[in-house]
């Protein structure tokens, strides 16, 4: 058994000691019950496909028995007009698709090892699913995010491999083509809000890292492979390698300021699949893209305790228990994988491994640093669908170090305004989630939400320099009074300049469990991790408050406290 099946078998293993088993009780039985969040999210029957992948493999019924349950599970509590439901109280069925997806991959690779009778009952409600895709997507009342349309290629495409029906590969085209409209000239697929292609003063636009790199993207990949369209293929292998701008070193996803980076989790996103259902489709082009996926599938591991992965770096450490969203998801992508025979033989450097300074990508908002062992990330972008998840105004949000990881990550305020309440992680062990990058705050009025920031950034032999000037503003925009930011990248230290007026609050929240961290004095503090401490000295005494956690991004942190203005530096040394 490879290292991709094993850990699918502990995903899977885990998931089927979560099903409900009470037949007596219909809108129950063959249900997964979160242990974390303590209900039933209703995607979790797309664990089909690796349920099956796995009875073909192990040719063990208790695979077959467990998705059978989920098939009449969702028949019974998800159907709508022949497509299905998001979840019992959440009626949104655009994500037909992605279960008409998981169907179409168990059919596709793993139908000869079904009993008929099983083949037959999928296969059908396949066909039913795919004709509610096929009506409903081309609604004129149908809105959504670029990610439905985007999908609905891999869909279709699939239905065409299945049933050889012309209209869906019509239809599995129409869709390939209508998304290459929407890859701008940063090579990055826009469209993750509404209008799809909007475009800000800034230049910036509807993007989200997290949802292009796990979901979008890899549809088109998957539907360009399915239709063996060798053209479009090297395309989307194109537009993917861009979105590699945006993966550290380890393997983690850079989603600090994507549209939906409320869905942040350290290795990806919470409700997609997984970069490797179109990477494996690609490898082949790039060894690049095998680095990816390997690295990535490496953070799954890392990640991953009882059989359940964890949403984010720290939430194991930090008591957090493991929300099971994550595992069904993403076990589709270890699937693909396993399926593609995919094989990591050539070691690739990827392209945050390089030193190369400065990026400006500009319809992301994001300056991307790289020097030295820092890795940064600085968000300005004007670009935001949804209130209260601004991720702007110039903050610093990655810091990141090859030996340390994450030191600082901006994320949004609040996690208490959910934007998808149930598709979201219960916040069980914290009263309330914070964000875990530098801000400055006057009550409701704060740095984070000014997407008006200023940015600009200079490059010299010895350093990078980025400053950010400002205004305090809620969230609907309103501003208060003025703030700045500087901050200067040498290959030894990072040096943080904030200014604001007397009566402001600066919050400095470093990345670390309660274990790490270490306060030497009011204006020096280190965080002891991965056998090297991280200083952090201020030229003004700081209050320590009480630890807080974030679950985007799954952080825990240390808020550092003053106010009006402050001088930070940043180093590390090893410990002796």
């Amino acid at each position: 058994m490879n290292e991709y099946t094993k850990l699918l078998k502990e995903w899977c293993d885990r998931i089927i000691s979560l099903q409900i088993i009470n037949e007596k009780e219909p809108y129950m039985h063959g249900a997964v019950l979160c242990p974390s969040c303590g209900r039933i999210h209703g995607r979790f029957p797309d664990s089909i496909y690796p349920l099956i992948l796995l009875y073909d493999e192990l040719g063990d019924e208790k695979y077959l028995k467990s998705a059978r349950m989920m098939t009449e599970w969702a028949e019974a509590n998800l159907f709508y007009d022949g497509g299905y439901h998001n979840d019992k109280d959440a009626h949104w069925p655009p994500t037909s698709v992605f279960a008409g997806i998981a169907l179409g991959n168990t059919l596709l690779h793993h139908g000869k090892c079904l009993p008929k009778e099983d083949y037959d009952r999928w296969f059908g409600i396949f066909s039913r699913i795919t004709d509610f895709v096929y009506r409903h997507f081309d609604s004129p009342a149908f809105k959504a995010n670029i990610n439905y349309p985007v999908t609905e290629s891999a869909h279709m495409a699939m239905a065409y491999v299945l049933t050889g029906i012309e209209k869906y590969k019509e239809k599995a085209i129409e869709k390939m083509e209508f998304s290459k409209k929407y890859i701008n000239s940063d090579n990055m697929l826009i469209g993750e809000g509404q209008p799809h292609d909007t475009c800000t003063a800034k230049g910036c636009s509807y993007i989200d890292i997290g949802y292009n790199a796990e979901e979008s993207i890899p549809a088109l990949i998957e539907c360009a492979h399915l239709l063996g369209d060798k053209k479009s293929l090297e395309y989307f292998a194109e537009v993917f390698r861009a979105v590699l701008e945006f993966m550290l070193p380890d393997g983690a996803w850079d989603n600090s300021l994507g549209t939906r980076a409320y869905k942040w989790t350290y290795w990806g996103s919470r409700t997609s699949d997984g970069c490797q259902e179109g990477i494996v489709h690609i490898a082949h082009l790039d060894p690049v893209f095998a680095e990816a996926t390997q690295r990535n599938f490496e953070l799954y591991r890392e990640h991953t305790h009882d059989g359940l992965l964890y949403g984010g770096k720290m939430l194991y450490e930090a008591g957090e228990e493991p929300c099971v969203h994550h595992t069904f998801t993403h076990a589709k992508s270890l699937a693909s994988m396993i399926d593609a025979d995919f094989k990591y033989t050539e070691k690739a450097i990827l392209p945050r491994d390089r030193e190369y300074g400065i990026k400006h990508i500009r319809s992301t908002g994001a300056r991307l640093i790289s020097t030295g062992s820092w890795r940064a990330t600085v968000a300005e972008t004007d670009a935001m669908p949804y209130k209260r998840w601004a991720v702007s105004g110039g903050v610093l949000s990655v810091l990141w170090h090859t030996k340390a990881g994450m030191i600082l990550a901006g994320t949004a305020r609040e996690y208490s305004f959910l934007q998808e309440a149930t598709n979201m992680q219960n916040l069980r062990n914290w009263f309330e989630a914070k964000g875990c990058g530098l801000w400055v705050e006057n009550g409701e009025y704060c740095s984070i939400n000014d997407i008006h920031a200023v940015c600009s950034h200079a490059e010299t032999e010895d350093k990078i320099t980025v400053t950010a000037r400002g205004k305090l503003r809620d969230v609907d925009y309103n501003a208060d009074s003025d703030y700045s930011f500087e901050y200067i990248f040498k290959k030894d230290k990072v040096s943080i300049t904030v200014k604001s007026e007397p009566k402001n609050r600066i919050v400095l929240p470093i990345i670390a469990l309660k274990k790490e961290f270490e306060i030497i004095s009011n204006t020096h503090f280190a965080v002891n991790k991965n056998g090297t401490k991280v200083h952090i000295k201020t030229d003004c005494p700081m209050r320590i408050e009480e630890s807080g956690f974030s679950l985007v991004g799954g952080f825990e942190y240390a808020p550092l406290t003053c106010r009006g203005g402050i001088q930070v530096e940043i180093s590390l040394s090893n410990q002796h």
